[in-house]
């Protein structure tokens, strides 16, 4: 950080505060406030089985039955035996690193708009998110196993596998067949990773031009595959060099 001239962040903090912000004016954002709640759109066995799976997190049933059903599908794929841990999102690095370079006087930038997510999910028809929502109940010690392989993999470094142990873990997805299953993951890698990264190469291209030196801190799974942020840049010219 002592040698940039900016840092380029998913959310820096001020976008952070303008998400709760909007949050708080439009729980809509959030919540499904008005028609049918979540028991009423589920049949009784799935509905069941996702209290059960928010109760083992601590949440009452009742609390997220108005959630939206993307989100929802976001809570349920952390395991419940991680929820404490990653309850401070302050201990990310990438916060870390915003507390860093906020002691330094360097300036901050987003990727992209607080929003995006949001966009993104609610992109999907309703249909679809239910159908998210479904296919993120999967068998508790299974998912604990893909877990902290993910955690080893990440610090290993090892981070294209461990995308691809997800795309594996798809299709143990309930109600789905494996070609159901790969292509729900395929549209989820697209609209969640790969959209985005292309969007970011330019915000990236754009930063470095105006300030010369920029680090760059974002999720490490933007980071490999074809259309990875890396050979995306690659494509465009960069020479990119392993650190260890």
């Amino acid at each position: 950080l002592e040698q940039t001239n900016l840092l380029l962040v998913e959310m820096t903090r001020f976008d952070q505060v303008a998400m709760q912000d909007a949050l708080a004016r439009d729980p809509s954002l959030m919540f499904l406030t008005d028609g049918p709640t979540l028991p009423e759109q589920l049949d009784d066995a799935t509905w069941d089985r996702v209290a059960e799976e928010l109760r083992d997190r601590g949440i009452p049933p009742f609390v997220a039955a108005k959630f939206r059903p993307w989100f929802l599908s976001l809570m349920l794929a952390t395991p419940a035996c991680a929820m404490e841990g990653m309850a401070s999102p302050e201990a990310g690095l990438d916060f870390m690193m915003m507390d860093a370079a906020a002691t330094l006087g360097l300036p901050q930038q987003a990727l992209e708009p607080w929003d995006t997510l949001f966009t993104i999910f609610e992109s999907g028809t309703e249909e679809e998110q239910l159908d998210a929502l479904r296919a993120s109940i999967i068998d508790p010690e299974l998912q604990e196993q893909s877990f902290v392989a993910t955690i080893d993999g990440y610090f290993s470094g090892d981070i294209a596998r461990v995308w691809e142990l997800g795309r594996l873990t798809a299709d143990d997805m309930p109600g789905t067949t494996p070609e159901e299953a790969a292509a729900m993951f395929a549209e989820f890698e697209e609209m969640l990773l790969l959209r985005r990264n292309r969007a970011w190469v330019d915000v990236i291209e754009t930063a470095a031009a105006e300030h010369g030196e920029v680090m760059v801190a974002a999720g490490a799974a933007h980071l490999p595959g074809e259309e990875g942020v890396l050979n995306l840049l690659a494509r465009r010219g960069w020479t990119i060099a392993r650190l260890d």
